[in-house]
């Protein structure tokens, strides 16, 4: 584990904060999950409507499962250190400060974040692994804020309601017969209007340069912004490689006569 918790004084000092039981921590994300399906956007129409009713009804899962499998990790120094990450990149950024945020850390080795939307996020404990000081982890954050105020989750549920509606416009005006036509239309559509690679990239371009922004507010070294990047980046290049290695094994020597 690199990373050095330069603010361990800092959390000694704010320990109450995570001082519940799970039974209370439960309850209060279920109330918190309830009153954010109140509050939040779900639709303009019932296509809409039902694809934002997934989306909360799966993160309402997520999160109580990951309570039931014991796959959160509630240790104070871990939580109070993450807490008090986002808390000063929020109080440092005028178009976010006194926003309200949630977060749960998770026990998975991938080095990662993610932005659920409405100021929800979920880090994977493998990021410790990955981030070689207290400014790379926070330049991380920065980067998933980033997502979070740009509406990524949003936009993307909304794109999913359109693609589904194409696509039901489509079985209507086409015969059974045509099917293959149907399947080749949807893929010109996922290719010419739905661009999801591309798309992609592009948020995380956004996400980069706003996340940048936020993290340059803090009056850290900007170098370490851009190494947690490439780390990142490096990181995902290799295990793309050793999947590919790993099918390529399986391909040659996975065979059935084989024990």
């Amino acid at each position: 584990m690199h990373l050095r918790f330069g603010l361990i004084i800092f959390l000694f000092a704010l320990n109450c904060a995570f001082s519940q039981t799970k039974e209370q921590l439960i309850k209060n994300d279920a109330r918190y999950i309830k009153e954010l399906l109140k509050t939040q956007k779900r639709g303009k129409d019932k296509i809409e409507k039902e694809v934002f009713d997934q989306f909360y009804n799966s993160l309402q899962h997520r999160i109580s499962r990951g309570y039931e499998k014991d796959n959160f990790i509630l240790d104070e120094d871990y939580l109070n250190f993450i807490h008090h990450s986002f808390q000063r990149i929020y109080d440092s950024n005028e178009i976010i400060k006194d926003k309200k945020f949630k977060f749960y850390l998770e026990k998975e080795n991938l080095p990662n974040a993610s932005s659920a939307g409405h100021h929800l996020y979920f880090i994977n404990s493998g990021l410790f692994s990955i981030a070689e000081n207290d400014e790379q982890f926070l330049a991380v954050i920065c980067h998933e804020i980033a997502h979070d105020y740009l509406k990524h989750v949003e936009k993307s549920l909304i794109q999913k309601a359109e693609f589904r509606k194409d696509f039901n416009r489509e079985m209507k005006s086409i015969k059974r017969r045509d099917f293959l036509k149907l399947i080749k239309s949807q893929d010109e559509v996922l290719r010419k209007k739905y661009d999801l690679a591309a798309q992609s990239r592009a948020e995380e371009i956004e996400a980069d340069s706003l996340g940048f922004i936020f993290y340059s507010r803090l009056g850290f070294d900007p170098n370490e912004y851009y190494k947690v990047l490439m780390n990142l980046n490096d990181w995902q290049e290799k295990e793309e490689n050793k999947s590919i290695q790993d099918s390529i094994y399986r391909y040659l020597f996975d065979l059935p006569e084989l024990d």
